[in-house]
């Protein structure tokens, strides 16, 4: 799948005026009246107008083009390669003293990704053999006083 080319400037027309509206008073606190009969509100619309024409011929560059930018820039493309994802196995909980411990996940075991928003499914497989333990913490000790300290130094 193509990556789609970023939109550099994705203000529109109404941006731009309120922009330039946000700037008057910083810059020329002397300029009062900012209504639309304004010559000079008129020249901030048909200003922003133009900038907005420009920005949308510039989101329309074609891709080789951002490709020559890169090159410019001595950015080189990398090949490609696998996607690679860390993955969570879950195992149900122990119900009987013979339920294993232990369970082997093979080389090249397939993985779906459960994701309703995605409009094709995506898999994922395990580049070496795995061992699940089903454990859980049951206790953890900590060493009260000089023998924590000595541990810690030693």
């Amino acid at each position: 799948m193509p990556l789609e080319p970023p939109i550099l400037d994705s203000r529109t027309w109404e941006d731009l005026v309120r922009e330039a509206r946000e700037r008057i008073p910083r810059y020329t606190p002397e300029w009062t009246n900012l209504n639309d009969s304004d010559p000079g509100i008129t020249l901030v619309k048909l200003q922003a107008w133009l900038a907005e024409t420009v920005l949308y011929e510039l989101n329309r560059l074609p891709e080789a083009a951002y490709v020559k930018f890169l090159n410019l820039l001595h950015v080189e493309p990398e090949p490609a390669r696998a996607a690679r994802a860390e993955l969570t196995f879950q195992l149900e909980p122990l119900k009987t003293p013979t339920d294993p411990l232990t369970v082997a996940i093979p080389k090249a075991a397939a993985v779906d990704v459960d994701d309703p928003d995605l409009a094709t499914p995506v898999s994922f497989e395990t580049d070496r053999s795995l061992v699940a333990l089903n454990a859980a913490v049951g206790a953890v000790i900590v060493p009260r006083g000089p023998a924590r300290a000595r541990h810690a130094a030693g």
